[in-house]
């Protein structure tokens, strides 16, 4: 006989239904978990940009102050290293160089990098000056440096010997090469390069002051030179006055305004010497080299002198790429409105190269005339033309030539004629603010998301009150773009204006400007880690919730 009592079957039947809906419960609570999990994944990546378009570099408003260096002798022969990140208005100590330091340059690409000149040696600093070490393999007694961050990230190192001429490196001293021409060593005789000086205008602009010396039965005879280069020391012109330097110079000054001159101390004061260009210098648009035409080209162009001009225009289809492009750059710098009407038929010719140039030269010339022609060329041509007709209206820089530039916006892929305008309007900057801004207004939801876009990267803080309205977009990718972009603004009035948005962008890839920063930059390739082992284990727990849970027993007794 079975005897069952009843309040206890009650009970125990209670129990076993209570159980069957926790475990349902715990499982849902590990799927939510899951899922909040999940979403996060993408918040990290959200945060790089779409790397189809091209960044351009410094960026005035996000760029840090750049470091500067001094630098003061000790007693015991060592040298204090003193650097600055306020223009100089304080200093504090950084490091000990253990000789007595005669020079200091840093990379303009990287302040942290510094170099420091002494009469035998060369140091390296990659802790802004705080460690140092020396340059192990030198080609000669350093008598000159310079460093540009023009050719390479790493940045170009000139450095000036006492007898074999001129080296340059670009690994940071590890490996040197002779910068050839009239400035390397050739025959029995030395070359010192005394002095060194990059042009504040164009960092592709170096001078160099030389010293050639040959020893001869009658003694030592020397004469001394200057010389200036265009294209970041690869190839070299002498300088004027026609009569040589009195004496050797160890300093060169460059001029603010004047790219083809500079300063040089003498006995008697100061000297300028300058680049003489003129017909007979423009024959090097028909050397052989093609990087000695483009040099010549490029100087021409930093000449200003208008007599050159049809000289140039019969150049414009040199057969080299650089030197028709440095051709067409030349045409422009020139500043002679005359050309805008030789040009325009260019736009039109069969060659996509010639259009790019022509393009190239009205945009230097800031021919509005042009902006129709050069509008449709960046929608209608090719990928090479159209990215010169973006750049040429950049350059240009009126209302109706940012509106061109905004036109492409429209083509919701990433199309040619997108990445050249995207990348243009980031370039012209503050011009193209009020041109994108109104694109917010477009029917199209499409442009007003790659509007919202393109405000992110321009970082406009008077967009804030345009973008926040966007937020309430009927469109999500609007919103989530518009949220995107007030977090790269990132200003007071952008992060309030993040504060109320739509619950459903916090589940969007857009979340690196809502989230806090310690969340927000955590590197994507950890997110997603995590995510992924995060959902593994949390998916594991639940198929034991649900084949471990509370099983139905029999608490009936038998008799």
């Amino acid at each position: 006989m079975i005897v069952q009592n009843a309040s206890q079957v009650h009970k125990i039947v209670g129990i076993h239904a209570d159980s069957r809906q926790i475990t349902p419960m715990r499982v849902m609570f590990c799927l939510a978990l899951c899922a909040l999990i999940g979403s996060m994944a993408p918040i990290a990546a959200a945060s790089h940009r779409d790397a189809t378009v091209p960044q351009q570099a410094g960026t005035p408003a996000l760029d840090a102050p750049q470091a500067t260096y001094r630098y003061t002798s000790q007693t015991d022969g060592t040298t204090q290293v003193q650097r600055s990140t306020d223009g100089g208005r304080t200093w504090a100590d950084a490091g000990m160089v253990p000789e007595r330091v005669l020079q200091l340059v840093s990379n303009p690409m990287n302040d942290t990098v510094v170099f420091a000149r002494t009469g035998a040696n060369l140091w390296h600093s990659e802790t802004g000056g705080v460690n140092w070490a020396s340059v192990a393999s030198l080609p000669g007694r350093p008598l000159a440096l310079a460093m540009t961050g023009h050719s390479d990230p790493s940045g170009l190192l000139f450095l000036g010997t006492d007898t074999q001429g001129l080296y340059t490196s670009l690994n940071g001293g590890e490996t040197w090469q002779a910068a050839g021409g009239r400035l390397s060593q050739v025959g029995a005789g030395s070359l010192a390069i005394n002095a060194l000086a990059v042009s504040p205008g164009d960092e592709q602009v170096v001078y160099a002051t030389a010293t050639f010396s040959m020893a001869t039965p009658q003694g030592l005879h020397s004469i001394q030179l200057a010389f200036i280069s265009v294209d970041d020391g690869r190839h070299w012109f002498e300088m004027t006055p026609a009569q040589h330097l009195d004496q050797s110079t160890a300093q060169m000054t460059p001029l603010v305004g004047p790219l083809l001159a500079v300063l040089i101390p003498t006995p008697h004061g100061t000297q300028v010497v300058g680049l003489d260009v003129g017909l007979a210098f423009a024959t090097g648009l028909s050397d052989p080299d093609p990087g000695m035409r483009a040099a010549t080209a490029r100087a021409i162009g930093f000449s200003h002198d208008r007599a050159l001009l049809p000289i140039l225009l019969l150049d414009l289809r040199d057969p080299d790429l650089l030197a028709g492009d440095q051709v067409a750059e030349a045409i422009g710098r020139l500043g002679d409105a005359s050309a805008v009407p030789l040009l325009m038929p260019a736009l039109s010719d069969t060659d996509e190269i010639i259009r790019a140039r022509a393009a190239t030269a009205l945009g230097w010339l800031h021919a509005e005339e042009a902006i129709p022609s050069l509008s449709a060329m960046l929608r209608h041509d090719g990928p090479w033309a159209s990215r010169h007709a973006a750049e040429a209206l950049a350059t240009i820089g009126t209302p109706a030539a940012m509106a061109g530039l905004t036109a492409p916006l429209a083509d919701q892929p990433m199309t040619p004629a997108r990445h050249a305008a995207m990348g243009a309007l980031e370039r012209a900057g503050q011009p193209a603010v009020a041109a994108v801004v109104a694109a917010l207004n477009d029917s199209s939801a499409v442009v007003r998301t790659n509007a919202a876009e393109m405000l992110g990267w321009l970082k406009p803080a008077s967009a804030v009150a345009d973008l926040a309205r966007l937020l309430s977009d009927p469109d999500p990718a609007v919103q989530a773009q518009a949220a995107w972009a007030l977090g790269e603004i990132n200003t007071e009035p952008a992060r309030l204006a993040l504060n109320p948005a739509p619950v459903a962008l916090l589940v969007a890839p857009v979340l690196p400007a809502v989230l806090p920063r310690a969340i927000a930059d955590v590197p994507a390739d950890t997110w997603t880690l995590t995510a992924m082992v995060a959902l593994l284990v949390l998916g594991l727990l639940a198929i034991v919730l649900i084949w471990k849970g509370p099983r139905p027993t029999s608490h009936l007794g038998h008799t």
